[in-house]
């Protein structure tokens, strides 16, 4: 069971890409979050870690990015390392 779903991961991050997203860490006047990441998103995956405009940390995913979650987790941090567009803070560090 755990080298299909290792196999099925890597089939479907191999067809993944960069995504632009928001960590929530930079906002608008307005509580609206800022566009400052590039996040690797396996194909039809979803799974972030967002600060939410009250301050919490917390996680956005589609059923595949709960199912995948420990592994997404890992890819980012040492594989596919989540890309800052706005110097700082980034990749969902709160300041």
């Amino acid at each position: 069971m755990g080298a299909t779903y290792i196999s099925s991961y890597l089939f479907l991050s191999s067809f993944g890409s960069y995504v632009s997203t928001q960590s929530g860490s930079i906002r608008y006047t307005s509580g609206l979050s800022v566009t400052d990441t590039e996040m690797w998103q396996p194909k039809l995956v979803r799974w972030r870690i967002f600060w939410d405009v009250s301050g919490k940390r917390t996680v956005q995913a589609n059923p595949l990015g709960y199912f995948y979650a420990p592994l997404i987790y890992l890819d980012q941090k040492t594989v596919h390392k989540t890309r800052c567009l706005i110097p700082a803070p980034c990749a969902g560090e709160k300041t």
